[in-house]
């Protein structure tokens, strides 16, 4: 039952991704069958967020969050993405990721401290 499991979780994280083509965004979730895409029209919004709040306290936790006008997000919080094995590099790849993302839909990347506190910026 465990060598079930794990195989199954295995499949789902080598299945989930993000590709950022010319003119669209491509996701498949990990919890996700088949692929979503959006073209960059679609995107309403994009968040920088510094910090999340957690059990222990607040943490600095950079990340982005692209907003979509069909309601869904994408998130490089999500634990299974990575731009870079290297976390430092990581981050700098997605800095270039989401420069890219804002040219492409013509939006400002909004900058705040906390995701749910739209009053902080």
């Amino acid at each position: 039952m465990i060598l079930i499991t794990s195989a199954i979780f295995t499949v789902l994280i080598m299945d989930s991704y993000v590709r950022f083509t010319n003119d669209q965004i491509i996701t498949n979730r990990f919890w996700g069958f088949g692929e979503n895409i959006h073209n960059y029209s679609q995107v309403v919004r994009i968040k920088s967020v510094r910090f999340r709040e957690t059990s222990n306290g607040i943490i600095e936790s950079p990340h982005h969050v692209v907003y979509f006008s069909d309601g869904s997000i994408w998130s490089t919080r999500n634990i299974v993405y990575r731009a870079d094995q290297n976390l430092k590099l990581s981050a700098e790849k997605e800095k270039v990721i989401i420069a890219f993302v804002a040219e492409k839909c013509g939006k400002e990347i909004e900058r705040y401290d906390f995701l749910n506190r739209d009053e902080d910026r």
